[in-house]
């Protein structure tokens, strides 16, 4: 009897973890997309670099408590890519209602060669 108590009771924190996560999640959908609308729009779609191949960018950041970017890590396998976007971004101010800050947020990006 003892360890059905025990086994409901772990059922039940289990259970009430993953709800409460999916709610989190469902709610910070739209501030996530408005953060992506806003990064995508100040790092602009024309970049002064020349590129040979399209190229992938995977942005690790954090918000911190006067709403700038603070990048933790920039993962690209182009130097130029990762330096430019580093700099654009770095302790830019983000006003989007629904990050949470300290959070760790990550945003992956293509960046394609122009014709």
């Amino acid at each position: 009897m003892k360890n059905l108590k025990i086994i409901i009771a772990v059922v039940s924190i289990a259970l009430l973890t993953t709800f409460s996560l999916q709610a989190t999640e469902k709610n910070n959908s739209k501030s996530n997309n408005e953060l992506r609308a806003k990064i995508v729009a100040v790092i602009g779609t024309k970049m002064p670099i020349h590129i040979k191949k399209e190229s992938t960018a995977t942005i690790s950041f954090i918000m911190n408590t006067k709403n700038e970017l603070v990048i933790l890590n920039i993962d690209s396998d182009n130097e130029e890519v990762s330096s430019y976007i580093k700099n654009k971004l770095n302790y830019k101010k983000m006003d989007v209602e629904g990050t949470l800050r300290g959070e760790t947020y990550s945003l992956t990006f293509k960046v394609k060669v122009k014709n």
